[in-house]
């Protein structure tokens, strides 16, 4: 019985309070209905609401073949590449979101691969990778990099900054932790006690109108973290960074706001040792045509870019494989395929890759440059071999032999061009053989060409 009234004050009490908090919380409710913010765009996205965690990528069981399934074998939307690193050729990675992967536009006409077509046209030595996903913010690409680039071992590392991946850091990274999540989602009082909506940067046009506000200056703050931790990552492996900044389409109207998002994040640069590409004034000379909508590139606009990092410097880029014009003459050709200098040889066999049929005459000294001692010229003959079409056909068997090249690289130009070339039933067992081939991507072609005789 001497416990009753303690029993009786701990219900009064809990009462009590229950009913303070319900107060307070119908005081939150009020206060939202009265005030209720200001909708966040659509394109700064929820990270929660659209996957698990901080990190995505599409699932993919691909090997590459046939090589033009749009999604490869990291889930992004590129070819697939081999992880061994070609002798002599310069690797680029491109991070970003769905500006870089060309969403709305073909798997092709997204600028980095736009990028590549033009400097494979050059006959530049570079490999471009397109390492991008939709929805994917700074913080998203710094885990891209450590999780998917960085097998490939690049050279150049290139940042693609939208402006949308400044306000998704700061209203994902300001919300409450995932044990309060579900409190923050329920209750108008623990909103109202945390502000994180008060925190949000709810448009990419609010990063120019209120440049001085809490919110932008930490999102940016945060925008300039993830990019000193990904240069970080990007220097312990040997390599470079450097950004190309992406407008949105309102900043070519007349009235647009001043540049003052992309002014800071030049200053940024400059004060860390950055190289930064600021893409702003290029676009704004196309015009509206460069965009599908209010940030993605049309086709067009991805080749503007495309001319523009490759015009740039930024990254800085190799020479032409051939410095000075390409010889037409076909005998001097076929008689610079054994020069003493590897240069001279892949210069060669490159510029017949490009003279169409008029170095038909060239296949059997092409075919004998497959046993060249240097892997980038073995790699450019394969590529010249495909290039010719059916002149190329008795060149068929070596480039069989060359599906056991000791390099990937050449392994894989080979497949691709018997594959380009057509092989009839005769050629069942030379596939039948490339079906035991340690690399998957040979036993890729191999299984995909005999499911098509």
């Amino acid at each position: 019985m001497r416990h009753q009234p303690l029993v009786a004050n701990v219900l009064l009490s809990v009462t009590a309070g229950a009913l303070f908090l319900g107060l307070l919380e119908g005081g939150a409710r009020l206060i939202e209905r009265r005030r209720p913010a200001a909708p966040v765009a659509a394109y700064i996205w929820d990270w929660e609401q659209m996957w698990e965690g901080d990190f995505y990528r599409i699932r993919s069981e691909v090997n590459g073949w046939p090589p033009w399934q749009e999604f490869n074998a990291d889930g992004l939307r590129d070819r697939t590449h081999a992880e061994e690193k070609p002798a002599g050729t310069m690797r680029l990675v491109f991070l970003g979101d769905s500006v870089t992967a060309g969403a709305q536009i073909e798997a092709e006409e997204a600028f980095p691969q736009a990028l590549q077509a033009l400097l494979d046209g050059e006959g530049r030595p570079v490999e471009v990778f397109n390492v991008a996903l939709r929805g994917w913010s700074t913080r998203q690409e710094r885990i891209a990099y450590e999780r998917l680039a960085r097998k490939y071992h690049p050279d150049e590392v290139v940042l693609a900054v939208c402006l949308n991946d400044i306000p998704e850091l700061q209203d994902n990274l300001t919300r409450p932790p995932r044990l309060l999540s579900a409190l923050y989602r329920r209750s108008a009082l623990v909103r109202v006690v945390i502000n994180a909506r008060g925190r949000e940067i709810r448009s990419v046009e609010q990063l120019f109108t209120e440049p001085e506000s809490k919110s932008v200056k930490e999102g940016m703050a945060r925008f300039f973290d993830e990019v000193r931790a990904l240069r970080s990552e990007v220097r312990a492996d040997s390599a470079r960074l450097s950004l190309a900044v992406f407008p949105f389409r309102f900043q070519l109207a007349a009235d647009a706001p001043p540049p003052v998002v992309q002014e800071r994040i030049r200053a940024f640069c400059a004060a860390e040792g950055l190289a930064c590409l600021d893409l702003r004034p290029a676009i704004r000379g196309m015009g509206p045509s460069a965009f599908v909508d209010y940030d993605h590139l049309s086709a067009s606009g991805s080749r503007l870019v495309a001319a523009t990092l490759a015009a740039s410097g930024i990254p800085p880029l190799p020479p032409p494989v051939c410095r000075s014009g390409p010889e037409r003459d076909m005998a001097r050709l076929e008689t610079a395929l054994t020069d003493p200098r590897p240069e001279a040889r892949r210069c060669a066999a490159w510029t017949l890759g490009r003279s169409g049929s008029a170095a038909a005459s060239t296949v059997d000294s092409l075919t004998a440059v497959l046993r060249d001692p240097e892997e980038s010229v073995r790699r450019e003959a394969a590529h010249t071999l495909g290039e010719l079409g059916a002149a190329s056909h008795p060149a068929v068997p070596s480039l069989f032999a060359a599906l056991c090249d000791e390099r990937a690289s050449v392994r894989w130009q080979a497949a691709l061009s018997l594959s380009g070339l057509g092989v009839g039933p005769d050629a069942v067992p030379s596939l039948v053989a490339a079906l035991r081939s340690d690399d998957g991507y040979v036993r890729g072609f191999a299984a995909w060409t005999l499911g098509s005789l």
